[in-house]
């Protein structure tokens, strides 16, 4: 009998050169943003950071702020934005949805900042979209994989990604265990925003035959 496959999209390692060149989308951001505060003074502008810095997925959260701080040493070296030096603000939600949504308010109400990077929990991004769009701050998702935090229903939608998203990566993931050979296809998940948009990308398809979840 054919073993079932476990399909779990869960969180890889990921290279500080790679934040590095996503955080270059949000230059683009931020060179239209900035423009706004374009005086004759070298006031920086401000950049936030709203990731988990000290619980079980720090690490994720010191990734992105290395990369973060890698791009913006690079645009300051060479003169900033506008002439204006880039500054990083960097909050800790600790995957904490309401600490999220905290910072949001926070680091939206300083008067110098364009844009906001996210971390890597779907949950916490999700609970933040209502603060994030009343205030009007863009938000580059830097590993949150979820599709509704883009696919939002916000319009003007202030939201933008440069990671993968779950109604991409689930039916790679399905057609490469069916191509592997596999007929029945077992689906653990978590019970949260996350799990929930990975079922669906990876049921959308209707490729399996059988599944179950395993909570």
């Amino acid at each position: 009998m054919r073993a079932w496959p476990i399909i779990v999209h869960g969180h890889k390692k990921i290279r500080f050169r790679c934040i590095k060149r996503c955080f270059a989308a949000a230059v683009a951001m931020t060179l239209i943003a900035a423009a706004a505060f374009a005086v004759a003074d070298d006031r920086p502008v401000l950049i936030g950071l709203d990731a988990d810095m000290s619980s079980l997925s720090a690490k994720s959260g010191e990734a992105i702020r290395r990369g973060v701080v890698l791009a913006m040493d690079e645009i300051n070296s060479a003169g900033g934005v506008l002439g204006r030096p880039l500054k990083l603000m960097v909050r800790d939600h600790r995957g904490n949805p309401a600490r999220g949504r905290d910072n949001i308010e926070e680091l939206a109400a300083m008067a110098d900042l364009v844009a906001i990077v996210g971390g890597i929990h779907t949950p916490v991004a999700l609970y933040e979209l209502e603060t994030i769009h009343r205030a009007g701050v863009l938000y580059l998702g830097a590993w949150a994989a979820g599709t509704p935090i883009v696919d939002n229903g916000f319009d003007p939608n202030y939201v933008f990604r440069v990671s993968v998203r779950d109604s991409f990566a689930g039916p790679y993931l399905v057609a490469a265990a069916k191509r592997a050979g596999h007929e029945r296809l077992g689906l653990m998940l978590e019970r949260t925003g996350w799990g929930r948009s990975n079922e669906k990308a990876m049921l959308a398809p209707s490729p399996i035959r059988e599944w179950q979840v395993s909570a």
